[in-house]
This record gives C-alpha cells, sequence and structure tokens, in this order.
C-alpha cells in the first residue's frame, strides 16, 4: 500500500517535473522570442527614426528645391530683365556717343564758318573801302580832265590868234593831250577794276558754305549762305 503511494507520488513528481521542464523549455523560447522582438522592436523603432528623420530631410529638401525652383524662375526673369536692360543701356550709351561725336563736327563746323564769315566780311570791307578810294581818285581824274579839257579849248584858241606862239601852243597843246591821254587811261583803269570788283562781289555773294551733318534719324545739311548786295555803280564816258 505504502508502496504504491510512493510510485503514484514519483509519478506525480515526475508529471510536474516534466511540466516544469516543460514550462523552462517554453520560458527560454519564448524569452528568445521576447529577445528577438524586443531587438526587431528595438531596429524598428530605430529605421522608423531614422525614417523619420529621413521623411523630415526629404520634407525640408522637397520645400527647398520648391523655393529654388520659385528662385530660378525669379532669376531667370531678373537675368532677362537684366540682359534687355544691359542692351537698352549699351543702346543709349552709343547713341549718345554718337550724338556727342555729331554735335562736336556741328560746333567745329560752325566755327569754320563763323571764321569764314568774319573773313568774307572784312573782305566786303576791304572791297567797299578799295571802292570808296577809287571813287575818290576818279572824282578827282574827273575834275582834272575838266580842267584840261577847259585848257585845251584855251590853248586852241590861242593858237588860232597867234601864229608867233604857234611852236609853244603846240608844245604845250601835246603835253596837255599826253596829260589827257594819261587821264583818260587811269579812268578806263578804274572802270575795268569797277567792273572786276562786282563780278567779285557776285561771285562772293554767290558761295554758299555746307556741311553734311549725319543724324541718328538721318542726314541733315547745315548750310550758310552770305549774300551781300551793293548798289550798281555806273561811270559815263570822258
Amino acid at each position: 500500500m505504502r508502496v504504491l503511494e510512493v510510485q503514484k507520488l514519483n509519478d506525480q513528481n515526475r508529471i510536474v517535473l516534466q511540466n516544469y521542464h516543460n514550462h523552462v523549455k517554453n520560458y527560454a523560447i519564448h524569452e528568445g522570442l521576447m529577445t528577438k522582438l524586443y531587438d526587431s522592436m528595438a531596429q524598428l523603432e530605430k529605421e522608423n527614426n531614422q525614417l523619420k528623420e529621413k521623411c523630415v530631410f526629404l520634407e525640408e529638401k522637397l520645400e527647398l528645391k520648391q523655393i529654388s525652383l520659385v528662385d530660378k524662375n525669379e532669376l531667370e526673369k531678373l537675368n532677362s530683365s537684366n540682359r534687355v536692360l544691359t542692351l537698352q543701356y549699351d543702346y543709349e550709351v552709343a547713341k549718345r556717343e554718337h550724338c556727342e561725336r555729331q554735335l562736336t563736327r556741328l560746333q567745329d563746323n560752325i566755327k569754320q564758318l563763323q571764321s569764314e564769315l568774319s573773313y568774307m566780311d572784312e573782305k566786303v570791307k576791304r572791297a567797299d573801302d578799295q571802292m570808296k578810294l577809287a571813287d575818290r581818285l576818279n572824282r578827282d581824274n574827273k575834275d582834272e580832265c575838266e580842267v584840261l579839257q577847259l585848257k585845251i579849248m584855251d590853248l586852241e584858241k590861242r593858237l588860232n590868234l597867234t601864229e608867233k606862239d604857234k611852236d609853244i601852243v603846240e608844245q604845250e597843246l601835246l603835253i596837255v593831250k599826253q596829260k589827257m591821254e594819261a587821264t583818260a587811261y587811269r579812268i578806263q583803269r578804274y572802270n575795268e577794276a569797277l567792273i572786276n570788283a562786282d563780278n567779285d562781289l557776285e561771285l562772293m555773294s554767290d558761295t554758299s558754305y555746307s556741311e553734311d551733318v549725319g543724324s541718328i534719324n538721318g542726314t541733315e545739311t547745315v548750310s550758310l549762305k552770305s549774300r551781300n548786295s551793293h548798289p550798281t555803280r555806273s561811270q559815263s564816258e570822258i
């Protein structure tokens, strides 16, 4: 009886021990699984954190990229506007330099024309002074010619009145005629000089000075015409 009870207790102990071993084994298995699970969870959490950081980085990068695209478009517009403004500025600078060169040429031409005009005025003044002097000399010659004519008439009368003084009178008459011819020659030279002076004045009055000046929109012609008119002088024949 006692042996049966001991055997029964031994069986129960064996069953309990077996169950204990099974539980220990299962616990070990579960503990390993839990460790792996914890490791997996830690790895997943790490990877998750990495993904989160990557997402944040990608989001920031995407935002920066979008901003960069906007800035790039804006920069392209600014560069395009800058190129247009640069071309306009270069054109305006070239246009200004061209106008300055044309203005300098025009100023030089004006100075030259003013110098030529002053020379023409001086030449006309000298011609007028010479004309006045020639008029005065011509009046003197006319007066002298009238005196000589009267003297010739007187000598001719004296020649008719007396024969003894004929040689003297003829000699005086010859001298007077020579003086008359010389005076007539001077009057002729005066008339020729007067005609030449009038021709010179007509040529001077018809002379025009022109200078071609290129402008931005085309070519302009700057001309200066100096026209001087003098009253026509006439000389009666003596």
